[in-house]
């Protein structure tokens, strides 16, 4: 059912085009958050780009094979993996002097600790944009990379109101 769904986000005629063969592609997968993400990220990029010809960015059927399999290690490359490294390790420095500079600015407060918290996993985050998401649309990353900081924040916020009330 959650699996028609998604299909169903995707404009009509990318449906009557890719529609059988992406559901043949997930029938037999178990839904994960990552490819929920992908599909509802991939029906946006396919909403955006409406007007351009069927085939023509890709060959047929590769933006379905792409779906769960796009982030696998063995598809990025080691200059890939050095310049994503590089991303993570200078954000997570720029996010700690924020955080440090927020914390002398506005004190300890709850939302300031938590972001302390997510400076590194919102980096090794926001890097993924040099090796993982390369292969992905502008607008596809920018909602699959958001909904991921926004979760990690959500979750180290709430870990950090937790802790504080223990």
């Amino acid at each position: 059912m959650l699996k028609r769904a998604l299909v169903s986000l995707y404009p009509r005629a990318w449906r009557a085009r890719y529609g059988t063969e992406l559901e043949e592609l997930i029938r037999y997968q178990r839904l994960t958050p990552r490819i929920v993400l992908d599909l509802v990220a991939g029906a946006i990029d396919a909403h955006l780009h409406a007007g351009s010809a069927p085939g023509v960015s890709e060959p047929v059927g590769g933006a379905m094979l792409r779906v769960g399999n796009i982030c696998g290690p063995s598809l990025i490359t080691p200059e890939q993996q050095r310049n994503s490294a590089i991303w993570m390790l200078a954000g997570t420095a720029v996010l700690a002097v924020v955080y440090l500079g927020l914390k002398r600015l506005c004190g300890d407060g709850v939302l300031i600790e938590a972001f302390g918290y997510a400076a590194f996993p919102i980096a090794v985050t926001l890097s993924a944009r040099t090796s993982y998401l390369r292969s992905y649309s502008a607008p596809a990353s920018i909602v699959i990379l958001g909904t991921t900081v926004a979760a990690v924040y959500g979750i180290l916020l709430a870990a950090t109101i937790i802790s504080r009330a223990l």
